[in-house]
């Protein structure tokens, strides 16, 4: 498949551990692999660049016991850790979603669970500053902003993404509903006002509009919010799952989905189907920056194949038929990847980050593939990682030195979990 595969294969011997390692790949140059860890256990969930490159903010989910809480760790621009703070709220079993900065001020979207074995979860938005982030070990609910986010029906909520729209102070919500299993897609749209340190952990706030009203399961989802430069202010993306009849064979054919709102008053028109196959599951998608361009990857159920698709907004889309004006490659690599995250370096070339959780090995598998602006896979750009600093990609981003950053989850022998930076060229 790749004639001349770059088979990296990283055997790090971890022998001691330190709060975060110090060691670089290579001391010439400003590649890195780094380690954190805690008391507890510390699961990877998300990361965001802070300004001007200085450095990252990581988002995990620490677990002790029955507990679950959120931890930040604070690193420059080399990896190095600066601080970490826990955010404890103990009366809830709370698990990070994403994070975004914004003007110094760190937003976390997360899910909030009376416990571990409650099936009832909410959602809800924290804002803190990162002076506040630098100068304690612990930051407790009083001196949180928060958004507890509601819906009229009370149904079991999960937002997946959210996005600000600057102009009216909006922040825009999308995830899903769930009742008995069955899901449908749900938008949110509040304002930063409603944002507040006074807000109590248990006062749900209603938002200004959401879309739909009502919900029929329709097995829809929403995976990104974005925000849009032409024929809209934000669109989602994500899928709907068109069930055939129980006693066919056939897979259900999962669609994947581009819903554009024009404003934040009234719900968009149908939505604009962009693939439409058997067994197909969306694993990440990306805009290009300052166009109206998407790329969808993902993996098809059935078999161990994958795809990307390349997909550019056009004003004459035509809501609920399948688009034309797009290019879709279908790829092969190991048995049991999937797609898990995407990014795109500066010459437009698109990176893409697997993870095989059929490895038999303890950390599984990795891997990171190349592809040119037009969506076509770039022989002999394949890195497949076989240790334990890469055994489950999160994300990955490009730094402003145009080089790659893996955050990954780590899992030892002793079922002990840790968080890896890693940044290499590629």
């Amino acid at each position: 498949m790749y004639k001349f595969i770059r088979h990296i294969v990283l055997l790090l011997l971890i022998i001691c551990l330190s709060d975060c390692s110090d060691d670089n790949l290579d001391p010439q140059s400003s590649e890195y692999y780094k380690i954190f860890y805690g008391e507890a256990d510390l699961e990877a969930v998300d990361f965001s660049s802070k300004s001007e490159g200085s450095g990252y903010i990581i988002l995990a989910n620490s677990k002790l016991g029955t507990d679950s809480d959120l931890y930040l760790i604070s690193t420059d621009e080399n990896g190095y850790e600066e601080n970490t703070t826990l955010i404890s709220i103990p009366e809830f079993y709370d698990k990070g979603v994403t994070l975004k900065i914004l003007d110094n001020q760190i937003y976390i979207l997360g899910t909030r669970r009376l416990s571990a074995e409650s099936n009832n979860y909410e959602s809800f938005l924290f804002k803190i500053s990162n002076q506040l982030l630098s100068e304690n070990d612990i930051i407790s609910a009083e001196n949180i902003s928060t958004l507890l986010l509601t819906n009229a029906s009370s149904y079991a909520m999960k937002m997946n993404d959210f996005i600000f729209l600057e102009n009216d102070s909006q922040i825009i919500f999308g995830g899903i509903v769930e009742q008995d299993g069955r899901i449908n897609e749900i938008v949110q749209i509040y304002t930063e006002s409603q944002l507040s340190t006074s807000n109590e952990n248990t006062n749900k706030i209603n938002p200004i509009k959401q879309f739909p009203n009502n919900f029929t399961f329709d097995t829809t989802s929403i995976l990104k919010v974005f925000t849009e430069e032409e024929g809209g202010i934000f669109s989602t993306v994500g899928q709907n799952f068109a069930a055939n009849d129980s006693s066919s064979s056939i897979p259900h054919t999962m669609n994947i989905r581009r819903k554009v709102f024009k404003n934040t008053v009234s719900p968009s028109g149908n939505p604009i189907k962009i693939y439409a196959a058997r067994d197909v599951n969306l694993g990440a998608a990306l805009k290009e920056k300052g166009t109206s361009t998407y790329f969808y990857a993902g993996n098809y159920l059935s078999n161990d194949s994958l795809f990307i698709i390349r997909d550019i907004l056009n004003s004459s889309d035509n809501p609920g038929s399948i688009k034309n004006s797009q290019s879709i490659h279908q790829f092969f690599i190991d048995e049991g990847h999937k797609v898990v995250s995407m990014a795109q370096k500066s010459n437009k070339d698109i990176v893409i980050a697997t993870t095989n959780s059929n490895s038999t090995t303890i950390n599984g598998l990795s891997s990171l593939l190349k592809f040119s602006a037009a969506g076509v896979e770039i022989d002999n750009e394949y890195i497949e990682f076989q240790s334990s600093n890469l055994y489950n990609v999160k994300k990955i981003m490009v730094d402003n030195e145009d080089k790659i950053v893996i955050l990954s989850s780590l899992l030892f022998e002793n079922d002990a979990k840790a968080i890896g930076l890693t940044k290499i060229e590629f």
